[in-house]
């Protein structure tokens, strides 16, 4: 024999706030055949026979009353509309549908929390290419830092090693140039000078003779200066500059990256409250959908879905009272 799948309202215990007004329960409807017997004349006298056979046979039972259409319950924030009601007598397979109740606050959070969750989606994608770039840069970066740090470097060990031995170099030449240039001009002048007291030259070859020996020794005062100059004060001076343009590319290279560490990590900040954002959106979704999920009645085995019990009178779910499948529709097998 078929089971029969009894659903109704349990009677919940719980009363309804001060300031909340609680539905009274729906009045029964009258089935439309109950008001066609009520309107039409009493039968006319049978005969006993008949009358016998017609008080035998059990009258059919009355419809039971519609199933109340409003509902209320702590975790909605409106009364929840019964939408479909599955006729009575209907075969239900488990986990059917039999009741559908319509909560629009929860379909339009949803809505809105689905715009916020894809805002927040969003707002990852661009934190994450914000990121991706920032490093790209980064790298980009300490390449280019590292490589004016070898070219300062280079232009030092040059000059250090090349530059200033050269010019070092030339200047001694040039003094030596100049000594030997002076030592030379020395002794002529020293043979005009005895060819001169001999009568062998004029005074005015020999004065012009002292003027080149004069110019001589200038140069050579010069080249020595000029020397002395560079190894004392050039030569210390270049390589201080090269060292200071080196230790500021470094101090400038160092701040630069503490600039954009400090960027990067700002960004990974916004990327991770974003993340935080949207797992927190999530878990409102979930919650909404299993919410949701509560305003679709499924049957809870096979059998014959009959709305009503009559162990529990129907009336309208008070406003504070939970509503879930055991206790908006129980289930009685019989």
């Amino acid at each position: 024999m078929r089971s029969l799948l009894y659903v109704g309202l349990i009677s919940l215990a719980v009363l309804p706030p001060a300031t909340a007004e609680t539905k009274p329960p729906a009045e029964p409807k009258t089935p439309p055949a109950a008001k066609a017997a009520a309107k039409s004349p009493p039968p006319a006298a049978a005969e006993p026979t008949v009358a016998k056979a017609v008080a035998a046979k059990p009258a059919p039972p009355a419809a039971k009353p519609v199933t109340p259409k409003s509902y209320y319950s702590s975790e909605f924030e409106e009364p929840l509309v019964l939408q479909y009601l599955a006729p009575p007598g209907q075969p239900v397979k488990k986990g059917e549908i039999i009741a559908v109740f319509d909560c629009v606050a929860v379909v339009e959070a949803l809505d809105a929390n689905r715009a916020e969750l894809a805002k927040e989606e969003k707002a990852i994608s661009d934190a994450a290419e914000k990121i991706a770039a920032a490093e790209a840069a980064e790298v980009e970066a300490v390449q280019e830092g590292k490589e004016e740090l070898r070219l300062l470097k280079v232009a030092r060990e040059r000059y250090l090693e090349g530059e200033a031995p050269l010019a070092e170099l030339m200047l001694t030449i040039a003094l030596h140039d100049a000594e030997a240039a002076y030592h030379q001009q020395e002794e002529r002048f020293n043979a005009r000078d005895k060819l001169l007291a001999e009568g062998f030259i004029q005074k005015v070859e020999y004065e012009n003779e002292g003027i080149r020996f004069e110019k001589a020794d200038l140069t050579r005062q010069a080249a020595k200066a000029k020397l002395a100059n560079f190894t004392r004060f050039e030569k210390p001076l270049a390589i201080e500059q090269h060292s200071r343009k080196l230790k500021e590319k470094e101090a400038a290279l160092a701040a630069a990256a503490l600039k954009r560490e400090k960027a990067l990590d700002a960004l990974r900040k916004e990327e991770a409250a974003a993340k935080k954002r949207h797992q927190s959106r999530l878990t409102k979704h979930r919650s909404l959908e299993a919410l949701l999920e509560k305003t679709v009645i499924r049957a809870a085995e096979d059998g014959i879905f009959m709305p009503g019990d009559p162990t529990h009178p129907r009336q309208a779910v008070a406003r504070g009272c939970s509503i879930d499948r055991g206790q908006v529709f129980g289930f009685t097998g019989r």
